[in-house]
């Protein structure tokens, strides 16, 4: 992931794990989806 802001390198180590689970549902759960339901 990128990191434009350096916010990663004030995270703790639950706050990174936070991070990852958000990042593994949004990857699996919505971004599938996500086309379907983008108007453009």
């Amino acid at each position: 992931m990128l990191d434009y802001y350096g916010v990663e390198a004030d995270l703790s180590e639950e706050e990174r794990m936070i991070q990852e689970s958000a990042r593994e549902f949004v990857d699996e759960k919505v971004r599938p989806d996500i086309g379907e339901h983008w108007i453009e």
